[in-house]
């Protein structure tokens, strides 16, 4: 995923608007085959990283360092497996990767079922079968009647449940299209599917999206903070931009949509954790991974 341009007014793709990822700029080839990505390498991108912080964390080649307090993570869809190639998830594994989030489902038209991403098992198992923490996510297709939230969020919640539930990573909403609906609508669409997915999996979904996106299309309300925040900012700074909507600190930031990891064919989404993924974020966590560390962009 990655927050991208799209047919039905998606904000830009640039780092400092807030560039996305379990699905973005891909959706319009996934809404075909609900899925993402290309070929291997051994590619090294920092972000602000010590040998000390690369010791901790075991990184083999072809992953991504990630600074002291921080945890490298992956999302995945059908667009990872170009080619029909499976992902090889012990290779995963051992190039550093301690999470993924797999997407399970995406929103279809006006009022049908949402549709089920047809690696989704494959990639669910061969993750827990590597020892990488999982977490679930949607990709919303805000949509009228807004009855479609609930019917989604339920959809989502019975993939998860035929799979052998949630993962060990709290599921996602993945919110980077409006479908044409307006702030205060799209707002109330986001409101009712997070209640719905709260009610039925007992705890709070994380919700990814980005300042641009945030801002433009949700008049940056700050109604959803309670919720954990999957921020997407893609730049090579050492923090994302300031976060929207009145969270106080991110829980996974997604940093690029080009990252390269052996054992999946072509380009990955790379996101960190605000401390071991799954674990519940304390204060400290908090104020190592809070807003107050920004620092602008610089690509």
């Amino acid at each position: 995923m990655t927050l991208r341009r799209s047919t039905d007014h998606t904000p830009s793709t640039s780092a400092a608007s807030g560039r996305m990822g379990p699905a973005s700029r891909r959706a319009d080839r996934r809404s075909a085959r609900v899925g993402r990505r290309r070929p291997t390498g051994v590619l090294l991108v920092s972000v602000s990283v010590t040998l000390s912080t690369l010791a901790m964390l075991a990184l083999a080649p072809g992953a991504d360092a990630a600074p002291s307090g921080t945890y490298l993570g992956i999302d995945v869809s059908a667009h990872n497996h170009d080619g029909g190639l499976a992902i090889k998830w012990k290779s995963v594994r051992a190039a550093g990767v301690r999470f993924v989030f797999v997407k399970a489902t995406e929103g279809s038209g006006r009022a049908s079922a949402a549709s089920t991403n047809s690696w989704f098992k494959k990639d669910w198992d061969g993750a827990k079968s590597a020892g990488i923490a999982r977490g679930a996510y949607h990709f919303a297709r805000p949509r009228y009647p807004m009855s479609t939230a609930a019917s989604d969020a339920r959809a989502f919640v019975a993939v998860l449940k035929a799979n052998g539930g949630t993962g060990e990573l709290t599921p996602a909403l993945d919110l980077e299209v409006t479908g044409g609906l307006s702030p205060t609508a799209l707002t109330a669409w986001v409101d009712s599917w997070l209640k719905e997915a709260t009610r039925m999996l007992g705890r709070r979904p994380a919700i990814y999206s980005g300042r641009g996106f945030w801002t433009s299309y949700l008049n940056d309300t700050a109604k959803f903070k309670s919720y954990p925040l999957w921020m997407a900012n893609h730049t090579k700074a050492s923090a994302p931009v300031a976060l929207p909507g009145g969270w106080g600190a991110w829980t996974y930031w997604q940093y690029s949509a080009t990252g390269t990891i052996s054992g999946i064919n072509g380009p990955v989404d790379l996101s960190l954790s605000c401390g071991y993924p799954g674990s519940t974020p304390s204060s400290a966590k908090g104020s190592r991974c809070a807003k107050t560390r920004t620092v602008a962009p610089t690509t």
